[in-house]
């Protein structure tokens, strides 16, 4: 490698004297033989291909003293970030929207639970003001602890289980954490809708393409109706939150514009929930994905864990309109345009960066939602009274229930219990004493709820009909079968499997075989599962129109479709 460095054209070039000593070799097509030439630097010429191939190797050799060499003794993590008008300089450990899978599901010991036990000492409490509620996952393979089973209703009105930032909160470089004038909660206001104008606090976005994005919702009356029928359960919540993060209400539109407020929505990059998050920025933000649960689908952790997220992103740009957009395009992506803008001098505002289209349409179609709560009469729009008071009510459980029987309860439909709880993949809410989960009811249901489930205490009804079987090793299936006595093909319709699967492993839901069958499984498997790696491509390509467009039909085996 030294030996054709030193011996390189450009060496010779731009030493004097090199060619003295460094023999070349010089291949002679003619007589197809080598020879060894000292060559003249004074009357030296060569090709454009043997300066690029000689170029390399010097350049390669700098690369190489660069990086073993200079870089330990040298820092190379500084990034630009705007801080209010004030640039200073920060570790950049922020994450893009890269998109990966999700880590696979982990080997459960061999055991079979079936936690269907209440003990009739359950104690029921009905709190005023809201806890902390835990979101974690209950960690797979770890057994049930049946002992104490007892469920907490919450009121999801107080909004404490999401902390309140204080404007004048300052972090370690003296910017505040969050900006803006304190905003008037609205509690005293009669609809959600007045309380979400009155909060309004990003200044307008003017541009044709706001006009393009108001034009499509005129001419998509019912699309657009829909989406606000569909607000109508989560926007208090969102809106409360939202408020007591001291952020612009605008913010409670934003779902419209990346779910149309539905949380079963998925996209081709595997973003799913109200807020879309894609895996790998879900697990940055606690919203565990396993083979129970989907957090993103949540609608308290979700909710929780976008607001962190752009209140993250408003510490980093210091600026509403460029935060969405690190929201959307990612704040890797967003700070590269800036610090490329402010290279050459450019305005590195929201207008003036170079970005994606869907990134450069993001605020004019908040801004176009906007416009339409403000006037909704101008657009042809009659917006549907929403009382400013809570709706949702959380029950904190800590013993197994099947979703059914928690639908029952609550004399719900199972669409409608879905829809406010949207998180769970299976048709059991595996949950214990260590290892708590909250279920979303309507306010006005959580007395029905309660009464209903004394009765169930009084006449000892099973709350859940399943078994979950962990398998260590793959098994045959027809060896499990005989196990519970029930059939192969309860087995693999209940766990979604292929009719053709004789081995299994990981872990499985095994019907009760006392319960009636098909008639549980029909009515009872939650069919809203990870979709398999190798039909990805086929599901996305097939589905892609119908979802956007709000036409696309999530199946389950409850007897219903659920629209999305």
């Amino acid at each position: 490698m030294l030996r054709k460095l030193f011996s390189s054209p450009l060496f010779i070039k731009f030493i004097p004297g090199s060619a003295d000593f460094i023999p070349l070799r010089k291949y002679d097509t003619s007589l197809g033989t080598t020879t060894t030439v000292n060559l003249d630097p004074e009357n030296f010429c060569f090709t454009a291909r043997e300066i690029a191939m000689k170029a390399f190797f010097v350049f390669f050799f700098c690369v190489v003293f660069c990086v073993f060499i200079l870089a330990p003794t040298t820092s190379i993590a500084e990034t630009v970030v705007i801080n209010r008008n004030t640039v200073s300089k920060s570790s950049s450990n922020g994450t893009d929207k890269t998109y990966k899978n999700s880590p696979p599901y982990s080997q459960m010991s061999e055991e079979v639970l079936s936690p269907t036990r209440v003990k009739d000492e359950t104690e029921w409490k009905v709190l005023d003001t809201t806890e902390d509620i835990d979101t974690n996952v209950p960690k797979e393979g770890e057994a049930y602890d049946q002992s104490d089973d007892d469920m907490v209703l919450f009121d999801l009105s107080s909004g404490n289980e999401i902390p309140i930032i204080n404007d004048s909160k300052e972090d370690d470089t003296g910017a505040p954490v969050v900006v803006g004038k304190e905003l008037d909660l609205g509690q005293n206001l009669d609809d959600v809708w007045d309380r979400i104008r009155q909060g309004f606090g990003m200044p307008d976005f003017k541009s044709n393409l706001v006009h393009q994005e108001e034009l499509w919702y005129v001419h998509h009356h019912k699309t657009t109706v829909a989406i606000f029928e569909r607000a109508k359960p989560y926007l208090h919540y969102i809106v409360d939150q939202v408020q007591k993060h001291s952020m612009p209400t605008e913010f409670s539109l934003l779902p419209i514009v990346e779910s149309a407020y539905n949380p079963f929505a998925l996209s081709p990059a595997r973003a799913s929930g109200l807020w879309q998050f894609i895996p790998s920025t879900g697990k940055k933000y606690n919203l565990s994905q396993n083979w129970w649960v989907d957090k993103r689908r949540d609608i308290v952790a979700s909710t929780k864990a976008a607001l962190t997220y752009f209140t993250n992103l408003y510490n980093q740009f210091g600026d509403w309109q460029l935060s969405l957009a690190g929201y959307n395009w990612g704040e890797s992506a967003v700070q590269n345009a800036i610090t490329h803008n402010q290279r050459y001098n450019m305005p590195a505002d929201y207008e003036h960066l170079k970005m994606p289209r869907e990134t450069r349409h993001y605020i004019p179609k908040l801004q176009a939602l906007k416009n339409i709560i403000n006037n909704p009469g101008a657009y042809g729009f009659e917006l549907p009274h929403i009382v400013n008071k809570p709706y949702l009510v959380a029950v904190e459980i800590t013993s197994t229930l099947d979703i059914p029987t928690a639908a029952k309860l609550a004399e719900l439909p199972i669409s409608q219990f879905l829809h406010l709880n949207p998180a769970f993949k299976r048709p059991v809410i595996k949950s214990s004493k260590k290892d708590k989960y909250i279920l979303l009811l309507p306010y006005d249901r959580k007395e029905t709820f309660l009464k209903n489930l004394d009765d169930y205490r009084k006449h000892n009804k099973k709350l859940s009909h399943w078994h979950i079987y962990y398998i260590y090793q793959k098994t045959p299936i027809r060896s499990v079968a005989q196990k519970f006595h029930v059939k192969t093909s309860q087995i693999l319709l209940s766990n979604g499997l292929n009719p053709g699967t004789h081995w299994v492993h990981g872990t499985l839901l095994i019907p009760d075989a006392k319960n009636p069958i098909p008639t549980a499984i029909e009515n009872q498997i939650h069919k809203i599962m990870p979709i398999p790696e190798q039909e990805e491509v086929f599901y996305y390509q097939n589905r892609r129109k119908h979802r956007y467009h709000g036409k696309h039909h999530i199946k389950n085996i409850f007897g219903s479709h659920i629209r999305s």
